[in-house]
């Protein structure tokens, strides 16, 4: 039987003492270990394979050598499984000198608690489905399996969706240290509006660590989401109503699918635009969910497969929300609204008693607030002059050397007032929309996003 050795640790840092492991010993230092074997002349190399079981299931790692020894770095608190085969050289008909042997390390202390991630912010979670997933650090000890819990109580009562897994993803190459591993949790069938507890703690052969808690709340029953925005550049200041001219001339994309009778409505609710509308954590102010909505002419956003007010399910507790478009800067609700206070959501950001975020967030046309027009590249920013300014765009998209030359019957950023045409230059334009929005007199001046990120 081949004789092992553990020498000083390099990897680790700190010394090991010699060590002649038989098979099945136990308390074997952890460590670098040298594996050795009795040398079988110069004619043959060896096959060596390294397990993480003395069954030899979960493989490390396999290599061939000619020498008889090899230096591993073992981790505390495993038992792994070994063996080594010979063959002449340049041959690979492979015979046993050492057969599966193994041994088990030391447990320097208990395990540690793991790290839950999930797809989530750590309250928007919905009810139909989710996940939830722990991952172990380097070096932990012996572990096995994973124990889940998730409960409505803090207090895990007995019996509270316990699940145990039997089985673990194992990341690792020969002669390299173990990096993590990690398991998953789905849940499903939760109840909407409440609030979840999730834990998970490791089990192993040095014990049963200590318990990681993760606390989310599932999302509301759906809430009609009764929103009014306006947009600055198509925008009549006379009517309060906004320009249907993409709709009119085909421009609008039909993707995700549009109601044909949405389409086809005229009026002061006819569709103008995509928009997107996302609902952000109030504390961290980081969006959570966002949604793609479109926007009529009088400002009603409506949900493009019904053509009217969208029912979704909100974060449980406060949220906030901001409205984006693709040629506008967006704009932030101020304060928070809660998601359980009814069964709609009532938001109408063309008020100026709506509270908004920063100085100056939103244009106003006769009393009404609009986001502002302009920002050609969707970079947060409207310039008319400098380094990636919204006027060039306008420029370089009718052609770049002829400043009244059009584009037409196409859907551009570049067409700022939403009419369908592109004109750098003569009424109706739309470089001065980008002129209008910074202020209209220095044309250096910078008009800013209002958003806190």
């Amino acid at each position: 039987m081949g004789a092992m050795m553990l020498i000083g640790s390099m990897l680790l840092g700190s010394s090991v003492r010699a060590q002649v492991p038989a098979c099945g010993s136990t308390n074997v230092p952890a460590g670098n270990l040298t594996l050795s074997w009795p040398d079988q002349g110069p004619d043959y190399y060896y096959r060596v394979t390294l397990a993480f079981d003395p069954n030899m299931i979960n493989i490390l790692g396999q290599y061939t050598t000619t020498s008889t020894s090899d230096v591993i770095n073992v981790q505390a608190g495993y038992t792994y499984g070994w063996t080594v085969e010979r063959a002449l050289i340049g041959a690979s008909n492979w015979s046993g000198i050492i057969g599966t042997c193994s041994f088990t390390t030391e447990c320097n202390s208990s395990s540690n608690a793991p790290t839950i991630l999930s797809g989530y912010s750590g309250y928007d979670c919905d009810p139909s489905w989710g996940y939830f997933t722990a991952i172990i650090p380097f070096g932990d000890q012996g572990v096995s399996q994973f124990e889940l819990q998730l409960s409505a109580d803090p207090a895990f009562p007995a019996g509270s969706g316990t699940i145990t897994q039997l089985s673990m993803a194992f990341l690792d190459t020969w002669g390299s240290p173990w990096m993590y591993y990690s398991d998953q949790m789905n849940v499903s069938n939760l109840q909407p509006g409440t609030q979840y507890h999730f834990r998970v703690r490791v089990i192993g052969d040095c014990g049963t660590g200590p318990w990681a808690t993760r606390t989310f709340h599932t999302r509301t029953d759906p809430k009609t989401m009764n929103l009014k925005m306006f947009l600055k550049g198509p925008l009549d200041a006379s009517t309060l109503l906004m320009s249907d001219a993409l709709r009119t001339g085909g421009l609008i994309p039909n993707t995700p699918l549009i109601a044909p009778s949405a389409l086809s409505t005229s009026g002061a609710n006819a569709i103008v635009d995509w928009i997107s509308v996302d609902v952000h954590d109030p504390v961290e102010e980081i969006p959570v969910t966002s949604y793609s909505w479109l926007v009529q002419r009088d400002g009603d956003i409506v949900d493009p497969a019904t053509g009217s007010a969208p029912t979704v399910s909100l974060p449980l507790g406060n949220c906030t929300f901001s409205f984006q478009h693709r040629n506008h800067l967006p704009a932030y609700v101020a304060n928070p609204i809660n998601a359980n206070a009814g069964s709609s959501v009532n938001l109408d950001v063309t008020q100026v008693s709506t509270a908004m975020y920063g100085t100056q967030p939103t244009a106003t046309v006769n009393g009404r607030r609009a986001l502002w027009a302009g920002d050609t590249n969707s970079d947060g920013q409207v310039k008319y002059a400098g380094a990636n300014n919204d006027r060039d765009v306008v420029l370089s998209t009718v052609g770049g050397s002829v400043p009244t030359a059009i584009i037409s019957g196409q859907y551009l950023n570049a067409d700022l007032n939403m009419d369908g045409v592109v004109k750098y230059a003569g009424p109706n334009n739309d470089r001065d929309v980008i002129l209008q929005t910074i202020g209209g007199s220095v044309p250096t001046a910078v008009r800013t996003a209002q958003v806190p990120h």
